[in-house]
């Protein structure tokens, strides 16, 4: 189990949050490096659950992420927006904007339709996944008496996120995500 997060200190808790998005970064989903975290550190019980969400607002991928996924000028983007939960525990937030006419009809259905996680409903197209973005909370850095604030924060508060972009086996970008990690995952 490791410590509270808001009685460590700044480069403690930088450095268990560098090694967290390493962990990301090494797996073939954030899912699977979810699960793995959460067992080494005592986080919930269980599997990690996929569970759809009606965003606040309707975000358009950026432009990076338009760059990413290079979508022709006849093709649509699909957004879907998830929770990965472990129990009752928010672990991240993610936005996906893919491009229904690079997926089997069956595929695009079973996105719009269920909470399959992504990298589950294309995994018979080989995908690979990239991670082109990496930006910590600014306010992990600082350790000017922000223990007490810290402990106070809400488990949902992003400590980090990734974008990242899912290619099938030819390269093919299929998709591109948003993914925000929680303060949960410190606690």
């Amino acid at each position: 189990m490791i410590a509270p997060f808001g009685i460590r200190s700044a480069a403690n808790r930088t450095a268990v949050v560098r090694e967290l998005s390493a962990s990301l970064l090494r797996a073939s989903t954030a899912r699977e490096a979810l699960f793995f975290w959460c067992e080494a550190h005592g986080i919930s019980s269980g599997p990690i659950a996929v569970v759809r969400r009606e965003p606040k607002e309707l975000n358009d991928p950026d432009d990076d992420m338009l760059e990413e996924l290079r979508p022709r000028r006849d093709e649509c983007i699909a957004h879907r927006s998830v929770r990965l939960m472990r129990g009752r525990i928010l672990l991240s937030e993610a936005d996906d904007w893919f491009i229904p006419d690079r997926l089997p009809t069956d595929i695009g259905g079973v996105l719009e339709a269920t909470n399959a996680p992504f990298g589950a409903a294309v995994a018979r197209l080989w995908p690979s996944r990239r991670t082109y973005f990496v930006s910590f909370a600014e306010w992990m850095t600082d350790d000017t008496g922000n223990a007490g604030r810290l402990a106070s924060l809400s488990s949902s508060m992003t400590i980090l996120e990734h974008k990242t972009v899912v290619a099938d086996r030819n390269r093919r970008p299929l998709s591109v995500t948003s993914e925000r990690y929680c303060l949960s995952l410190m606690e």
